[in-house]
């Protein structure tokens, strides 16, 4: 195994990699083009032309120099895309992400020209995770391992299951038809299985005009900001304008 530290982004330090590469092992079987951040998800007029940069730089520059880089000593290429770049435009906020996410896949399309079909795999999607990881899918995994422990359940009261297809909750629409049918109009949002999901579950509440309270928790601590109505979205008891 061989570990080397840098920034992804920049040039000097993927090439420095692709050089231990090849100094180490003489070639390169495949890379991964994983890397990447959610960024900063927030409405367009309020997103700075920073934080628009940064995603950018590591999700996008990245992958490109990630595969500048390590294509002559390569046999296979796989780019980790996303779901929210060529079919699920639902979390409002993410348009940067989501900017990269499409981009990814059309150079890896582009690629394919140049490379070679069969070199090239783009993840973006359930389908192509679920062959990767199916492992880790709920038909697999023992129901011990995504259950609440024992201490924690009975402090928990009985609860329906909304599965979702995406990060955000309200896309079918289940979710929001059996709350408004019990007259609910007050939701309390702490952390989920990720920062994103959180967001999304955020966003899509208050654009269907829930009040939200979001309790301040590791998961809902992300670089994401809300632009609200102040009678929409509570933080922490108070109104936030």
């Amino acid at each position: 195994m061989l570990c080397i530290g840098g920034d992804v982004s920049s040039e000097a330090d993927m090439g420095r990699a692709a050089e231990d590469i090849a100094t180490r092992f003489g070639r390169l079987d495949a890379v991964v083009a994983n890397a990447g951040i959610k960024g900063v998800w927030a409405p367009v007029d309020d997103l700075t032309p920073d934080e628009w940069d940064t995603t950018i730089r590591v999700n996008l520059r990245g992958t490109y120099l990630a595969l500048n880089k390590t294509v002559p000593l390569l046999k296979a290429i796989v780019v980790v895309s996303s779901i929210n770049g060529v079919r699920t435009f639902t979390n409002p906020g993410a348009t940067a992400y989501s900017a990269t996410k499409a981009a990814q896949v059309a150079m890896t399309e582009q690629l394919a020209l140049e490379l070679g079909r069969r070199t090239l795999h783009a993840l973006s999607g359930e389908d192509d995770l679920h062959a990767v990881w199916w492992m880790m899918t709920g038909e697999h995994l023992h129901s011990e391992l995504v259950d609440l422990l024992p201490e924690l359940r009975s402090l928990v009261p009985p609860a329906r299951v909304f599965d979702k297809s995406a990060y955000s909750p309200w896309v079918d629409g289940r979710l929001d038809g059996q709350l408004q049918s019990e007259h609910v109009r007050t939701l309390v949002v702490t952390g989920g299985e990720t920062d994103v999901c959180v967001s999304a579950a955020i966003y899509g509440a208050i654009d269907l005009g829930y009040q939200v309270i979001l309790l301040k928790t590791p998961s809902a601590a992300a670089p994401t900001r809300l632009t609200t109505h102040p009678r929409n979205c509570w933080e922490s008891g108070s109104p936030s304008s």
